[in-house]
Order: C-alpha cells, then sequence, then structure tokens
C-alpha cells in the first residue's frame, strides 16, 4: 500500500507532516540485549555495531553515511532489520550524508529551516543552537 502524499499544513505557518518519513523501524530503539540473535548477528556483521554501538545512537561509524553510501551488504542488513532508505536516511543518519543541495533536490530544506539551519550551517557548521 501507498502512503499518502505529505498532508497540506491546515495554517499557513505550519510545515507539512511527512507520513513515509514519520515511519521508523521499532527494532532500532530496542536495546541490544533484547534483538534476537539473528538480529544481533546482522546488525555485527553487516553493519558493524556493537552492544555498545547500538544501544548509544550516533556512536557507530556507520551512522555517518547515507544510505546510498552503504555497501550492498549494508544495504542488505539495514533492509533486514526495517531499515528502509528513508528510515535510515532520516531516523539513523539524520540527513548528515547529504550536502544542503541534494536535501533542496529533495524537498527537505524546510524541516530544517524549522530547526534554524540554513545552506552554511548544514554544510560548514556552526550547528544551529536547536542541535543539542
Amino acid at each position: 500500500p501507498k502512503l499518502p502524499p505529505s498532508l497540506p499544513p491546515s495554517r499557513p505557518f505550519e510545515i507539512p507532516l511527512n507520513l513515509e518519513l514519520s515511519l521508523t523501524s521499532t527494532k532500532r530503539y530496542m536495546d541490544w540485549l533484547s534483538l534476537s540473535a539473528t538480529d544481533k548477528e546482522i546488525a555485527q556483521v553487516y553493519l558493524g555495531y556493537s552492544m555498545n554501538t547500538w544501544n548509544i545512537p550516533g556512536s557507530n561509524e556507520i551512522e555517518e553515511e547515507s544510505y546510498e553510501s552503504l555497501s550492498e551488504d549494508g544495504k542488505a542488513g539495514a533492509a533486514f532489520l526495517g531499515f528502509s532508505e528513508n528510515i535510515w536516511d532520516c531516523h539513523i543518519n539524520h540527513y548528515y550524508g547529504y550536502w544542503w543541495e541534494q536535501l533542496e533536490e529533495q524537498g527537505l530544506v524546510q524541516y530544517l529551516i524549522a530547526l534554524g539551519w540554513d545552506e552554511s550551517s548544514w554544510n560548514d557548521g556552526p550547528l544551529p543552537e536547536t542541535d543539542d
């Protein structure tokens, strides 16, 4: 089933909700010890996670890569764990693997602008105050 397109704003200053990007894999927010043995093996072998890097989001270097930058094995591991390209880029990588221009092409800069980002801060820093 195809998800509905982004909902139009109910007030002019609201940012439309992107339903597809609001979906995430529940496995990523489970404690390492709660994962099945197979999930742990896939996370270790294909994505380089350990118990520590799994339990501390943002601590595994692979999370700095966009989905497109992942190896074929990385993409296979991500898919097995329920991470589609959209889920990986939004909820795992937080789009840090993208340049501002790429985010413009995907229609995502409106969300970053609302959080205080602009092209200069995104591509070169400094981080906006909202990035705590």
